[in-house]
């Protein structure tokens, strides 16, 4: 199919935690994959994993191999930032816009829905549904708001502590934030 072919050329892809490019797939369902020694390999039919980005070790030498290549991934898996867990959640909270609209539309360009005041990003982490949640406000839309903090939960609703938060979760739930962040009133506005 061209457009399933279009959308996964490239894509960074496991079998046996051995990362390649996947380049091509043949009548025989083999597929074609390029690893990081610029070998050329057919994997026999049979379960591959598409990796969050967050997931892959030596995520900065597929980015670099993937340049050289002159890789052009539809899916933006390799050029997708991410962000590894640290000392403690990263503050967003404060983050001031004149009306709440503007938070909200910045949540929606980006793709993240808005439900009873947090922009939500749901994931799906190590099979377990997560849900990060970034505090915007639930006033009039007209009205100046102020960000709030970024919290986890899992399928039951309940907040999540940080260190049950999964890579992928936080890595998720961090880039929303900083996105919707980013459009906050600065002192230079």
């Amino acid at each position: 199919d061209p457009a399933w072919r279009e959308a996964l050329t490239d894509l960074v892809v496991l079998r046996d935690d051995e990362p390649g490019l996947l380049k091509d797939a043949g009548e025989d369902g083999r597929l074609g994959v390029v690893d990081l020694d610029a070998e050329t390999a057919w994997l026999e039919p049979g379960p591959i994993l598409i990796p969050h980005p967050v997931l892959l070790a030596d995520l900065a030498d597929l980015r670099e191999f993937a340049a050289e290549l002159g890789a052009a991934q539809r899916v933006p898996q390799l050029a997708r930032e991410v962000h590894h867990k640290g000392a403690g959640v990263p503050d967003y909270a404060g983050g001031r816009f004149s009306e709440l609209r503007h938070a909200t539309a910045r949540a929606a360009r980006f793709g993240f829905r808005v439900r009873g005041g947090y922009a939500v990003c749901p994931v799906v982490d190590s099979g377990r549904p997560v849900q990060a949640r970034y505090w915007l406000g639930d006033d009039g839309p007209d009205y100046e708001a102020y960000t709030g903090d970024l919290i986890w939960v899992g399928a039951d609703e309940r907040p999540l502590e940080p260190a049950d938060v999964g890579p992928v979760a936080w890595s998720e739930g961090v880039r929303m934030a900083e996105l919707i962040y980013a459009g906050r009133i600065t002192d230079g506005d």
